[in-house]
């Protein structure tokens, strides 16, 4: 902001992690009504700065509505665009989906990867044959591995690190697990669900922008393990459901997440920025 105000030049924030980067409270982890007040204003003093600073900005790009939504109370508005991250979509769909659930992420705290471990222990109790991959790396590696040793799953969840061809894995994927605490909108959702791989996310963030409850997914309630298992099971089990949904996924993804798509939108913004700005001079 400061070298385009010197440059005399527009500048543009992007808040790719949601309204809880600005938000003084996380939402989804923070209890406010055990904090203490003296606490409280202080982080409401900072939310207030911080929502002051992007005010001067001559465009503000947020994931999804919830994020445009909380600016919008600020009374910030006309400068606001919801651009998602993008996707190529034009990959070429695999017949043979043998990976049921696939997870893809870091292995760390707030994307709570061992409940999707206990979500596997679940369901295999009901599907002993089903088989879930676990894509990503970091530091809850070695505790995810003894846990699924200890929970006698190891047939059942394979851990495959890093890799660099997760589209290849994500085409022979039923389903798409993100069981995170905090969000945006997740390219990983939107990769996964371009690939045919039916979301069942966490209703977090900006998730619900994507994934339509009951139509091309499901959202369900952060930390609810039985909400997961019963709406997965109902997909492994029902072939026609789990068809019609992987259709509307791979649509919905295109329509919001295609790479032409969200290029425009930029090229729109700026260039409305870009008019704004000379007329002003």
């Amino acid at each position: 902001m400061v070298a385009g105000a010197i440059l005399g030049r527009p500048a543009c924030y992007q808040m790719t992690g949601g309204q809880v980067v600005l938000s003084a409270v996380d939402f989804e982890t923070f209890d406010y009504e055990k904090a203490s007040r003296f606490r409280q204003k202080i982080s409401k003093a900072i939310e207030r700065l911080a929502v002051s600073v992007i005010r001067q900005f001559d465009l503000v790009v947020v994931r999804g509505n919830k994020s445009k939504a909380f600016l919008t109370e600020y009374g910030i508005e006309e400068k606001v665009a919801v651009i998602t991250g993008s996707v190529q979509g034009n990959l070429e769909l695999s017949t043979n989906r043998h990976i049921d659930l696939v997870f893809v992420g870091r292995l760390d705290p707030i994307k709570q990867v061992s409940q999707f471990i206990e979500i596997v222990h679940e369901i295999s109790n009901i599907i002993p044959s089903v088989r879930a991959k676990v894509v990503g790396d970091g530091p809850l590696m070695a505790d995810m591995r003894a846990n699924v040793a200890k929970l006698k799953i190891v047939h059942n969840v394979e851990f495959l690190g890093k890799r660099r061809d997760v589209e290849e894995v994500l085409v022979c994927s039923k389903i798409f697990v993100l069981t995170s605490k905090s969000e945006g909108l997740s390219i990983a959702l939107a990769e996964a669900m371009v690939a045919g791989a039916v979301p069942v996310v966490a209703d977090v963030g900006e998730l619900g922008d994507l994934v339509k409850d009951s139509f091309n997914g499901y959202l369900i309630e952060p930390d609810d393990i039985d909400g997961y298992v019963r709406r997965i099971i109902s997909l492994l089990q029902d072939k026609a459901k789990w068809s019609q949904f992987s259709e509307r996924a791979i649509e919905a993804s295109k329509e919001y997440t295609h790479i032409d798509l969200v290029s425009e939108r930029w090229h729109q913004n700026i260039e409305k920025i870009m008019k704004h700005r000379s007329k002003l001079n």
